[in-house]
Order: C-alpha cells, then structure tokens, then sequence
C-alpha cells in the first residue's frame, strides 16, 4: 500500500532547502526583502516592483508578518517614539485592509 509520506521522504530535502524550510515566517520576509535589494543597478523598475509586490502578497496573506517586519524596522532604526511609529503602521495596514475589501467588493459587484 503506497502512502503520501514515501514521496515525500524520496525528496530528501537539501542543507539550503531545510535552512530555509527553519526560517520564521518574519525571517523568510526580512531575506526576501534583502534578495530584492541585490537586484542590479540599473534595473531600479524590476526592484521597486518585485518590493511592491512582495509586500502586497505578505500584507494579504500574513498581515501578521507584515507588521512584525514593521515593528523590527522600527525597533533597529531606534526612533524617538517607536509607539507612534507602530501605530501609524497598524492603521495604514488597517486602511489598506479596508480599502482592498472595499474594492473586491466592487469588482464582484460589476461582474455580477
């Protein structure tokens, strides 16, 4: 009888695939923002891109993250008031929350 395990055991994952499989999801974030930022100069279009999209898919699927990155940016550049900084964060995350529902909803509303 075949099992799902038996594939997955035959991948045998390698040291970088299981270094990366280990990363916290605010880890995994902070090295994929820091990928973004190797891009070539002269290619400043493809890395403003892929830094927009990256954040959206992040805000969208773990606003958790998001924040968390958020509130370590805040944290590593020592601002006077790091509270300021981090609530203006959570309502601009909230704002933006409220603006993409908003917009879905009118997108099925058209398409109905």
């Amino acid at each position: 009888m075949s099992s799902i395990i038996e594939p997955i055991e035959a991948m045998a994952p390698t040291a970088r695939a299981v270094e990366v499989l280990e990363l916290s999801d605010l880890e995994l974030v902070r090295r994929l923002y820091a990928k973004i930022s190797d891009v070539p100069t002269g290619n400043d279009k493809l890395a403003d891109d892929l830094y927009f999209l990256v954040g959206e898919v992040v805000e969208r699927w773990a606003p958790h993250v998001e924040l968390a990155d958020r509130i370590a940016t805040v944290r590593e550049d020592e601002l006077t008031n790091p509270e300021d900084e981090i609530e203006d964060a959570l309502s601009r995350l909230a704002g933006k929350f409220a603006m993409r529902i908003q917009l879905q909803a009118e997108r099925q509303i058209r398409n109905a």
